[in-house]
């Protein structure tokens, strides 16, 4: 065991990332570490290195307090407890689940009791919970709950409640959370949520704004916020939320950049939102959004500036990027056609499924080398039930591009339907490798396995779209059908 000065930021394999618990609680406040050495993923030499830092940690315990930062010294014994359910929790990931998981649970809770404070065990529980019964998950957060726990202790044991299913209770903790520190970003999350829910929208905007005072605010509260100001025609108040979400480092995500370039386009008409927000995506900034600033550029009247977007995302590496430009250079080249394409994605947006079929059909007819007409085709033929129709489409879309995003997962849904399950799974399987934390595939699949008797791979499938989207109703619909705990 090396215990010795290096820098805070040191990054090491496996567990010693940067940031990781086990850094946070072996940092101590002049800069040291105490580490083993570097972790490679092979498990038992990972559990030997837990036991080995928890043997650390009892020697320099011995030797001096004053070295180990003080939250840790306050509840070493809790401290040992979780380093012990770290160790199970390894091997209960590497055998996906087990009884191992639920021994792990339980020293994490054993941890949590001797002191409440300490949060790594907390988060634990709730990192654990895709591979544990659920009636275990539910007993042990229970009793996790009545400990007597600050905030953000409250904050983790109701985000581990709602993946367990239980939102009231999860609730009274967020709700406990918000009145004791109301700028909480999870908590603000939720109470305010569940004030929309009631139509109390002035109500769940005090809670946002509130809680986007606070420099802890995250994007999603912000999101939050600023569509919420949209939608009550606060524009001013929204444009500035926006704009701070836009400061933030790490860059924001599609779905956020869209709502931001449709929030400008209604407050300034497409023009001055294409010039908005090119200038806040920047050169070479998200494919998808610069492709909306094309479209509004193209339906602002402005060509050149349109074409010029269009060759410059078909110029660009990514494939992704190059079908998008070819996509809006075409819109150029055939106004009509993209009109026809607008009006059918309009209306399926809208809902109105039976109206878009037409123009979408007619687009298709006229644009039968792009992959983004068949898939709006192939949707709107999915969402009509006209399955097999559905899946000829689709592998046409898959056929003039196999990457095409979300495309084999609408097949195998289509090929579900229709009941060709063992079609279905290879799609689905190989959707899976493509994006394997989308929420949708791990649920279709799931759903797949049951029909062909692959009933464990689809348990497992279905814990991970359960821990990527707690809140999901397509994820739990898809637990009290097919696979009741």
């Amino acid at each position: 065991m090396i215990h010795g000065n290096v820098p805070g930021d040191l990054a090491v394999d496996g567990l010693l990332q940067p940031g990781s618990f086990l850094v946070r609680l072996f940092q101590v406040p002049g800069g040291e570490i105490l580490w083993q050495r570097k972790f490679p993923w092979s498990l038992p030499t990972l559990q030997r290195s837990i036991r080995a830092l928890a043997g650390g940690v009892l020697e320099a315990l011995g030797r001096s307090r004053g070295d180990l930062s003080p939250w840790v010294c306050h509840s070493p014994y809790g401290f040992f407890s979780f380093l012990r359910g770290e160790d199970l929790a390894l091997k209960a990931r590497y055998e996906k689940g087990g009884n191992t998981a639920v021994r792990a649970l339980r020293a994490y809770l054993s941890s949590a009791r001797k002191d409440p404070a300490f949060l790594p065990p907390l988060e634990g529980m709730v990192r654990l919970l895709p591979f544990l019964p659920k009636g275990e998950a539910r007993s042990a957060l229970r009793e996790a709950s009545r400990l007597s726990l600050g905030p953000e202790g409250a904050a983790w044991v109701a985000k581990g409640l709602e993946q367990a299913g239980l939102e009231k209770e999860a609730f009274f903790l967020w709700e406990e959370c918000f009145r004791r520190d109301p700028g909480h970003p999870w908590a603000a999350r939720a109470v305010g949520d569940r004030l929309l829910e009631q139509g109390k929208e002035e109500e769940a905007l005090q809670v946002w704004a509130l809680a986007g005072e606070s420099e802890r605010a995250d994007l999603s509260l912000l999101g939050r916020l600023a569509t919420l100001l949209w939608r009550l025609g606060r524009m001013e108040r929204a444009e500035e939320v926006f704009r701070r979400i836009l400061e933030r480092e790490g860059g924001l995500g599609v779905d956020l950049w869209n709502s931001y370039g449709a929030f400008l386009e209604e407050r300034y008409g497409p023009g001055k939102a294409a010039d908005l927000l090119g200038k806040a995506l920047g050169p070479g900034g998200p494919a998808e959004p610069w492709l909306q600033v094309g479209l509004r550029l193209l339906k602002a009247g402005r060509l050149e500036e349109a074409s010029r977007v269009g060759r410059d995302l078909a110029a660009r590496k990514e494939k992704k990027a190059r079908r998008m430009g070819a996509f809006l250079l075409a819109a150029l080249r055939n106004p009509h056609v993209w009109e026809l394409l607008q009006e059918g994605a309009d209306k399926l947006e809208e809902g109105e499924t039976s109206s878009a079929l037409k123009p979408l059909r007619a687009a298709a007819r006229q644009w039968p080398h792009l992959a983004e007409v068949q898939f709006l085709l192939g949707l709107c033929l999915l969402r009509l039930q006209k399955y097999a129709k559905a899946a000829h489409v689709f592998r046409r879309c898959l056929a003039l591009d196999p990457n095409y995003p979300d495309a084999r997962n609408k097949l195998g849904i289509s090929l579900v339907a229709e009941g060709r399950f063992e079609e279905a799974y290879e799609h689905l399987s190989q959707a899976l490798r493509e994006t394997p934390r989308s929420v949708g595939v791990l649920t279709h699949l799931a759903q797949a396995c049951y029909y062909l008797g692959k009933e464990e791979e689809g348990r497992y499938y279905l814990r991970k779209a359960r821990d990527l989207a707690p809140d999901s109703e397509a994820v739990k619909k898809a637990s009290e059908e097919f696979y009741p705990l």
